[in-house]
């Protein structure tokens, strides 16, 4: 049993591991390396794969993957009227959060999908006319995160793997009772996406879409205690990060390097951000920060306040608005 369990986890940190590998391979082989970063984000939505009974984590991939692909494709036509843009992102991730509570799916919630969501309304390069190019892109990195799902649910099954088990609701979209409790979250969630990327968007912050992520984190604390908890450990991990930043950014290091650091620095969040979030986030912002530098050769040390920023205000954010859930939940029991 205990070889089985050892097996399971290799299987699973390897896919990881390829994942990212895959996708920035065929990165580096196309032509236009501003929308080949959207293969590896879509690459990230392995992170929904928890090996679960009845195949429900290769199901949660592939809603995810969906999901996101709807979402980007929303945004990307909401481009044509910027003004519109953070009412639309808060609209779906009021959606998104309320169908990931509904249907009780495990995993990183829609915290991925309001990430690809807030890329395709930041990023210039993202638009109406490049509408067909960035959905392939992006189809691509979902579809190598579905196939590494669909490989790992073939050895957990052929070797007899003991999976979780699934608390997952029927998945269906017609909504036939649901609690007070859900929809005033998920009213607080959308609002809250909504606001830190008026907010980020309006104070200039370079890459603003790091404020909705951050605010995203800390809405998904189940407490005001762990919401505290999850902000001081963001805050730290992004001190730790900002200092592995520099170091990186001092470097002029070509992207075959760059992608390489980007692997590990993925494997290491994979392996601790679940067991230790402190540790997992001192690695999220070299990643995001070399992420934006591969689409942005030019960029350099001035991206690290600006992330750290960007983290502080998103965080605070978070913090006020599971306030504000605790204090309506309060008033309507």
């Amino acid at each position: 049993m205990e070889n089985k369990i050892i097996l399971g986890n290799i299987s699973l940190k390897v896919s990881n591991l390829l994942s990212l590998t895959i996708s920035m391979i065929i990165m580096q082989l196309v032509n236009d390396i501003h929308l080949g970063t959207l293969i590896v984000l879509g690459s990230l939505f392995f992170y929904y794969y928890i090996p679960q009974e009845n195949h429900q984590g290769f199901k949660n991939v592939l809603i995810a993957g969906i999901a996101g692909m709807i979402a980007f494709l929303i945004m990307n036509i909401s481009n044509v009227f910027p003004w519109v843009t953070a009412l639309i992102l808060g609209t779906i991730c009021c959606f998104f959060f309320f169908y990931n509570k509904y249907w009780n799916l495990t995993g990183p919630g829609p915290f991925f999908l309001v990430m690809i969501s807030c890329i395709s309304g930041v990023h210039k390069y993202i638009n109406a006319y490049t509408t067909t190019e960035s959905i392939f892109y992006l189809s691509i990195g979902v579809i190598i995160s579905i196939v590494l799902a669909a490989i790992n649910e073939f050895i957990f099954d052929h070797f007899q793997i003991m999976k979780k088990p699934s608390n997952s609701n029927k998945i269906r979209f017609k909504v036939d009772k649901v609690s007070s409790d859900i929809i005033i979250k998920s009213f607080v969630y959308g609002f809250a996406v909504f606001l830190s990327y008026y907010i980020g968007q309006n104070l200039g912050i370079l890459n603003y879409y790091w404020v909705v992520i951050a605010c995203s984190s800390i809405l998904q604390a189940k407490s005001m205690s762990h919401a505290f908890k999850r902000h001081q450990n963001y805050v730290l991990g992004t001190i730790v990060g900002c200092v592995i930043s520099y170091a990186i950014l001092s470097i002029n290091f070509s992207p075959i390097i760059i992608s390489i650091l980007l692997i590990i620095f993925n494997s290491l969040i994979y392996w601790k951000i679940n067991t230790n979030f402190l540790v997992g986030n001192f690695f999220t912002t070299p990643m995001a920060i070399l992420i934006s530098k591969l689409s942005n050769p030019m960029l350099n040390n001035e991206a690290i306040p600006e992330r750290f920023a960007a983290i502080l205000i998103g965080t605070t954010i978070g913090i006020v608005s599971v306030y504000v859930l605790n204090y309506l939940q309060k008033k309507c029991i």
